[in-house]
């Protein structure tokens, strides 16, 4: 019997990061039927990111208290909810993957950019031996623009791959890959609504409240998010700033947030992603601090038909994310390229 391995960056305390992880190993063992795990490998720059000591953006908790409530929410959840490798792996040692595994897949998440990876091949698959499979699932770049000359170097490593898809249309550009490259789902958008419900942790709701899902800060959605909030005599629930969600901060506790909010506003690409999944009225903010678009949210609801999600100043009130027919069509790609090239 096939074993798959998927390489990402399910190590990171990301929560977009764990969950994509998560569903793509899950999709892969329950619905192309091959036995999947995912390989515990230890990226020295996505491990550093576990204890990055940025701005107290919680005055009302200590910061070393704060990574550490963090910690243990996403160790939870990998123990509980991932299936790891056996072994944990670092870059000496990946090559003795090679007897575990009949096909390798890299992906999904920033994979391929090499400034979230510290310019770490690994994630090219750059240790897997001629004979084994190597694919990629929905890899991105990122908003990360490439040199050329690391571009050419690059290639070389996707140039012996059996097939490759990406997450978004500007990671082709960028890549310089042939046109006809598969784009394909986030793996979040393989599973279910159901399926995430299962997922989600059961709490109980004590007030309605709007949401708030911040990467980083963001004026534009805050101040949509206020408007609509007293509006509307909603609570308001930030992520980088109410102690009730500080404290509770977990990839299924995550997915509690989002299914029982009133709205969801969000600078964030898995944000925008699990709003869609939950049919949450959603307003997602596009423009990044310096001004530019963030592609990937864009092209998200470009692709599903959801525009009218994108807020703005004057147009701050969330409308509904329901794109049904379109996550049916996102698994029956996901499904196709998956069965064709394992």
């Amino acid at each position: 019997m096939k074993k798959i391995g998927i390489l990402t960056f399910h190590g990171a305390d990301n929560l977009g990061a764990v969950l994509q992880a998560y569903a793509l190993c899950e999709f892969i063992n329950k619905e192309i039927n091959f036995r999947t795990e995912i390989i515990d490998y230890e990226c020295e720059e996505v491990e550093k990111t576990r204890y990055v000591q940025g701005g107290n953006f919680v005055k009302k908790i200590p910061l070393a208290l704060y990574y550490r409530i963090k910690r243990h929410g996403f160790d939870r959840f990998r123990k509980k909810k991932l299936m790891l490798s056996s072994n944990k792996y670092k870059k000496e040692n990946i090559k003795k993957c090679n007897t575990m595994y009949s096909t390798f897949v890299a992906g999904s998440d920033q994979i391929w950019n090499i400034g979230c990876s510290g310019n770490d091949t690994t994630y090219f698959l750059d240790f897997v031996e001629q004979e084994k499979r190597k694919i990629s699932y929905a890899a991105s770049i990122g908003t990360t623009e490439i040199e050329k000359e690391k571009v050419d170097e690059l290639k070389n490593y996707l140039n012996s791959f059996d097939a490759i898809s990406v997450r978004e249309a500007s990671s082709i550009k960028k890549l310089d890959l042939p046109k006809d490259t598969s784009i394909l789902p986030d793996p979040v958008f393989l599973l279910t609504l159901e399926q995430w419900r299962r997922v989600a942790t059961k709490r109980k709701l004590r007030k309605r409240y709007v949401f708030v899902y911040l990467i980083q800060e963001d004026v534009n959605v805050l101040t949509s998010a206020k408007k609509y909030a007293k509006e509307n005599e909603y609570d308001i629930i930030i992520n980088k700033k109410s102690v009730e969600f500080i404290l509770n901060n977990a990839p299924d506790l995550f997915l509690w947030w989002i299914e029982n909010a009133e709205a969801v506003f969000t600078n964030s690409f898995h944000g925008t992603a699990f709003s869609i999944i939950f049919e949450k009225l959603l307003g997602a903010d596009i423009i990044l601090k310096n001004g530019k678009h963030n592609n990937r949210i864009e092209e998200l609801l470009d692709s599903a038909g959801l525009k009218e999600c994108i807020i703005s100043e004057e147009n701050y009130v969330p409308k509904k994310a329901n794109a049904k027919k379109w996550l049916n069509m996102q698994r029956k790609k996901a499904y196709e390229f998956l069965k064709e090239n394992i």
